[in-house]
């Protein structure tokens, strides 16, 4: 936890599109890895590897590239008309600090990337 505080303001301060950027990497590795990680999956919760690689792994894939899909098309900072024709008032939608992500044993890489990616492009 210190550390990822102490990572944080760093971690503010990169525009969305860098760690948009880093997911998609992610994504890379994640596909590359694919067989890996079915097998980690399989050794450490116990299903049957075919299911790993058939299921859980695709799972994860699949809520790395939503997460990607949707932080491309959302608008982290957006222009408030007030009224006075002018662009000084803004919303800007940044993450709140550091956080704990607890997951069930059953379906971890569904529960972990679901979680991790859109805390890493928020």
């Amino acid at each position: 936890v210190a550390a990822a505080s102490a990572a944080l303001p760093k971690w503010q301060s990169t525009p969305p599109e860098e760690r948009i950027a880093l997911v998609e990497k992610l994504i890379e590795v994640y596909k590359a890895r694919a067989a890996d990680i079915a097998a980690v999956t399989s050794a450490e919760m116990g299903a049957p590897v075919g299911m790993a690689t058939s299921r859980q792994v695709p799972a994860g894939l699949g809520n790395l590239q939503s997460v990607v899909n949707g932080a491309k098309r959302f608008e982290f900072e957006t222009a408030v008309d007030n009224g006075k024709n002018d662009a000084n008032h803004r919303v800007v939608h940044e993450g709140i600090g550091v956080c704990a992500l607890i997951t069930p044993w059953n379906w971890p890489l569904n529960q972990i990337t679901h979680k991790f990616a859109a805390a890493a492009a928020a």
